[in-house]
């Protein structure tokens, strides 16, 4: 692996499904990112940002995330706290989100800043109990955890993550061929390559369990096509369903 890769996890819920079951859990996405605010002689200082999505028919969202990072330089963790309001991702819509009965989803945004040494292989993980239980291509969503994770080699670059432009939320009619992307911005200029993965149920990186014929690549069924270039995905989902999957990007400088 080049040494000067930088990777950074998307998780979004693709959802083709309307709800009126209750749920306790609330969890239905996540993705992470980070900005260098300063480069030192030994470590850099970063404001890393977490976009939480939850299911608005399910219990409240948490006011802090815990953010754990390591690398073989060392180790430690810190606090994700709440910054501004929940976002209504679908406001003209009728959802829980709004006094309504159908399925809706809010964004929630944290953020804190930490210091890295300079090391070559930090991995930042939040993770967050209890997935959506509507997720029906996945064994036992509640009772998985959603993570994500960054990974940063602070040794050469005071680096900037890429950031998404598009909420990872895309609802899909049945039968129908759908494009979903999700818009990232790098502002660094560094070159990006998206590929789907397993979503990731903990900090150490273990994975949730498809019920077949869904995968990480196939997330809707139907079959899929995905550009590792452009990180546009296709699908034609064939039945009703509720589906997660993971987009990893990895950014390259200098080849």
């Amino acid at each position: 692996m080049n040494n000067r890769l930088l990777k950074i996890l998307l998780f979004w819920l693709a959802s083709v499904l309307i709800s009126f079951e209750a749920f306790s859990s609330h969890a239905a996405g996540m993705d992470i990112s980070y900005e260098c605010i300063s480069q030192g002689t030994s470590s850099n200082i970063y404001k890393i940002t977490l976009k939480f999505y939850r299911d608005c028919e399910g219990i409240s969202a948490p006011s802090s995330h815990p953010l754990n990072y390591s690398s073989s330089c060392g180790s430690s963790s810190a606090t994700l706290y709440q910054v501004g309001s929940a976002v209504v991702i679908n406001p003209n819509c009728i959802s829980y989100c709004n006094g309504g009965s159908g399925f809706g989803v809010e964004q929630y945004t944290y953020e804190t800043t930490i210091t890295l040494a300079h090391c070559s292989d930090w991995v930042l993980s939040v993770c967050e109990s209890s997935r959506n239980g509507s997720i029906n291509t996945i064994n036992n969503p509640g009772l998985q955890d959603l993570c994500v994770q960054a990974t940063i080699n602070n040794t050469t670059y005071c680096n900037n993550s890429p950031t998404f432009s598009q909420y990872p939320t895309p609802f899909i009619c049945v039968g129908g061929f759908y494009c979903y992307n999700n818009g990232a911005i790098e502002v660094d200029g560094d070159s990006l390559v998206y590929s789907l993965i397993t979503p990731l149920n903990s900090s150490t990186g273990g994975t949730v369990n498809y019920t077949p014929p869904y995968s990480a690549t196939n997330p809707v069924g139907g079959g899929s096509s995905f550009d590792p270039i452009t990180g546009n995905i296709c699908v034609t989902p064939t039945s009703i369903i509720s589906g997660i999957l993971a987009i990893k990007v990895s950014e390259y400088r200098n080849g």
